[in-house]
Order: C-alpha cells, then structure tokens, then sequence
C-alpha cells in the first residue's frame, strides 16, 4: 500500500513537471503582436478613416483593435483611443472631431489577453475648408461647394427670437456641431443674409451630387447614396453608424423637439426642414445612418416639430 502510495506521487509530481515545461514553452514562443496602418483615406476637413491590420499575431489571437492619436507627435495610449469592438485581423476606424488644415499623428493598435500592443506611428494633415462668419452672433461655420450649390457643413446655430431650441443631451456637454432645432416658420427666414434655408430643388441636386438615381428622385428611395453626407463613428449614435462622411457635409443624429413632448431620438435621427411646402405639408429630408438612404418626406404639423436647419446658396454668388 505504501508503495503504491508512493508511485502514486511521483506520477502526479512527473505530471505537474511536465505540465510546466509544455507552459513554459507555449510562453517562451508566443511573441507580440505586430499591427500596422495600411493607409488612412477618405480624409476631410473634420475627419478619416484608418485602415489597419494585424500582420502578426505573435501565437495569440487579438480580440479587439483600434486606433491612438493626437495632434502632437510621440503618441501614447493616454492620447485619444478610438476602438472598433470585435475586429481581429483586419480592421477600419473612423477618426472624427478633427479640426480643418491640421497635421494629426496615429498609432494602431490591437488587444489580446496580454493587453494593448502599439503598431508605428504615421501622420496626416486635414483638408481645407473654407469659412463665414455670421455677423448676428460671430459664430463660424465651414462652407462646402456640393453640386451646384454652397453648403453650409454644420447645422445652423443662430438663436431666433421664437420658434428655436438648442440641441441638449446629458451625457454630452459640447454639442455646438449639432446647432439649434426650428420650426418650419422660424427656419424659412432663419439663415444669414445671402444664405436661405435649402428648398426641395436644392437637397435634390445635392442628392444626384452624391449619387441618388433619377428615377429615385421623385419616388421611393432605396440608394444608400446619403451615408457620403454622415459624419462618421459612433460617438454619437445609439445604434451602428455607416456614414462615411465623403463630402465634409457631417450630418449628425440631432433627434428633434415637439412642443408637447420636448426632444426625441437623439443619437438615432437626422432630420432637416427644406423651404419647400405642398398641400400645405412641409417638405423635409430624413437620414437613414445604417443604411444610408435619404428619405423625402412630407410634415404637416410645421409650428410644432423642431427640426435642424442647413443653410446653402448659389455657387456663382
């Protein structure tokens, strides 16, 4: 019996040691992780996406990916994190919130069960955009030739007498980018002087501009031809966001705000008012951010719903 005991131990003993030394191996032969920016693209004046991948995996399989960056060089990961949740191998982030005509250093990075790794760090400049003042209040907005037309590439923020409220959410504190909410009344005398508030004929040129079919034009939209119009990322949706934001015009889900119920589908709805009305109802664009499709829709109740406003005019003026 003793015996037995004995043999007993040294077999479990020899099992643990070999246990080990397989661990051991397995650890002395997994290496980092290398991952690496392939190039940065459809980069704007506010905006760019980063397409990366992972070359190496070292023996472990990454589990999430990302990108680091900051507007000074030797970026680390206390600088701005931008993550894309369940991409291993192979992934593509967008970068927003960028300032026009500025240089911006970014680093990839992936995530396994040893934490982030770092890839090397390159850089990018921001296009150029150009801006107007609005002389009632000093607040500046970039402006985008699109089309046939000069577009405002931020929502209107003038605070009218009436008829206007600012777009609010708790869990942000700066939405200045996602302007004011109008009514249709306000909003048809709302915009700078040399600007108007962008009528039916308008949004359509700018929706052949952006690839909507003619035979889409006046009927059902199916075209996914608007996320080219929608900032990018997920900062400020509460659903999966597509928009590509290809143009610089930055779309942006500023929900909306009725009278009797105070403001609604923030993070999930884009809507704007054009200066076009028939059978007494409003006409009003609607942004599908998944799926991209641009939706011409008609509003009766124009003194009780508060939409966002883009302001445009000719571009030979």
């Amino acid at each position: 019996m003793k015996i037995r005991k004995k043999t007993n131990s040294l077999l479990k003993n020899f099992c643990l040691i070999i246990l080990f030394v397989l661990f051991s191996c397995s650890s002395i032969h997994e290496e980092m992780p290398v991952v690496q920016i392939d190039s940065i693209g459809i980069i704007t004046h506010n905006s760019a996406f980063v397409y990366a991948r992972v070359s190496d995996d070292g023996g472990s399989t990454p589990y999430q990916g990302g990108t680091v960056w900051s507007d000074t060089p030797g970026v680390t990961l206390d600088d701005t994190i931008t993550t894309v949740s369940n991409r291993t191998y192979g992934f593509v982030v967008p970068v927003a919130d960028l300032e026009a005509n500025k240089t911006y250093y970014i680093r990839p990075f992936c995530e396994d069960h040893r934490g982030k790794v770092l890839g090397e760090e390159i850089s990018f400049t921001t296009k150029t955009v150009e801006t107007i003042i609005d002389l009632r209040d000093g607040n500046v907005y970039p402006v985008l030739p699109l089309g046939n037309l000069v577009w405002f590439a931020e929502n209107l923020r003038y605070n009218s007498a009436e008829g206007c409220v600012p777009v609010l959410n708790d869990n942000y504190t700066d939405l200045t980018m996602f302007g004011n909410l109008y009514t249709f009344e306000t909003a048809q005398n709302v915009c700078p002087e040399g600007w108007r508030l962008s009528t039916d004929n308008d949004w359509k040129d700018l929706e052949r501009f952006v690839g909507v079919p003619e035979e889409e034009i006046d009927a059902a939209r199916t075209t996914n031809a608007g996320l080219q119009l929608i900032y990018p990322g997920e900062k400020y949706y509460k659903y999966f966001n597509n928009g590509t934001n290809r143009t610089g015009y930055s779309d942006l889900p500023a929900g909306y705000y009725t009278k009797d119920e105070g403001y609604s589908l923030f993070g999930s709805s884009i809507i704007f008012w054009s200066d076009t009305m028939t059978n007494d109802e409003a006409i009003k664009r609607i942004f599908d951010h998944d799926g991209g499709i641009i939706y011409r829709e008609h509003d009766y109740e124009t003194n009780n719903y508060y939409y966002s406003v883009r302001c445009v005019k000719d571009n030979n003026q």
